[in-house]
């Protein structure tokens, strides 16, 4: 069983995946933490907790934004990056994207038949 500082250092890691795309294009993605998460989350909502049309329309692009990183760990592209990011090739984004979705536990069907395999196991 893990002690708190085993679980508070263990925690901290942010885990770092060399992806490579269908034709070869290879890129560093991180999993976001916590409250990254909770940030790109409510990125799509407004103080009414509406959510925001425009801002969904480009959700493909702001997971891809905030997951890139650089040879040093910092993100790639800055929100100021999402238009020019719209001009990207569609393939690239999506397969990208959906990494990014899996790798964050944004991708529900994955994470679901994963449950039922782990109660199957128990």
């Amino acid at each position: 069983m893990a002690t708190k500082q085993e679980f508070l250092e263990r925690a901290r890691q942010k885990k770092v995946v060399e992806f490579t795309t269908s034709d070869g294009f290879k890129c560093n993605v991180m999993r976001m933490s916590d409250r990254e998460l909770a940030e790109y989350e409510l990125y799509f909502l407004d103080e009414n907790q509406e959510v925001i049309v425009e801002r969904l329309k480009e959700s493909r692009r702001v997971l891809v934004q905030r997951c890139i990183i650089d040879e040093s760990g910092k993100q790639m592209f800055s929100e100021s990056d999402l238009e020019m990011l719209a001009e990207s090739d569609c393939l690239l984004i999506k397969e990208i994207h959906d990494f990014c979705r899996q790798l964050c536990g944004l991708d529900k069907k994955k994470d679901k038949s994963k449950e039922e395999e782990e109660t199957r196991k128990n």
